[in-house]
C-alpha cells in the first residue's frame, strides 16, 4: 500500500485470521490460519493545505484449505491372531498437518506411535 505521507487506516471489512495490518510499514503481514474470503478497506487521509485528503481502497484475500492427503504403506495384511503384523506407516502430504488417530479403533495388541506414525505389534483377538 503506498501513500506518500499519508495516514493508512483499516476503516471496514475485516483481514483472514492471523494476518495483521503493519501501519508503519504499509504491509499486511503473516499466515492466513481460516479458510475464507476476506474484504478490507483501508483509508489515506493527507493534510493539505486546504484541509485533509481522503481516498479508500479495498483489497480481498481469498484463502483456500491445502492439499492434503494421507498415504498408508502396508495396509492390507492378512494375519492370523498371535502373529505380528507388518509395521504400517502413514505419511502425510504437508508437514505442517497434525495427525490423529484413534488408536481405541485399533485392535486388541496394536499400537500407535505418533512420533514415528507406525502401527505395530500382535492381534492377540480377532477383529
Amino acid at each position: 500500500m503506498q501513500a506518500e505521507g499519508a495516514n493508512i487506516t483499516l476503516t471496514s471489512g475485516s483481514l483472514p485470521p492471523g494476518v495483521n495490518y503493519n501501519s508503519v510499514s504499509k504491509t499486511l503481514e503473516g499466515i492466513p490460519t481460516r479458510v475464507g474470503t476476506y474484504t478490507a478497506t483501508f483509508t489515506a487521509t493527507s493534510a493539505t493545505i486546504s484541509g485533509n485528503t481522503t481516498a479508500s481502497a479495498s483489497v480481498t484475500i481469498t484463502v483456500t484449505p491445502r492439499d492434503l492427503n494421507v498415504t498408508v504403506e502396508n495396509k492390507n495384511q492378512e494375519k492370523t491372531v498371535l502373529s505380528p503384523v507388518d509395521e504400517v506407516r502413514l505419511t502425510v502430504s504437508d508437514e505442517k498437518a497434525r495427525l490423529e488417530l484413534d488408536t481405541s479403533k485399533l485392535p486388541q495388541g496394536l499400537t500407535y506411535n505418533a512420533s514415528t506414525k507406525t502401527i505395530s505389534g500382535t492381534a492377540t483377538k480377532s477383529w
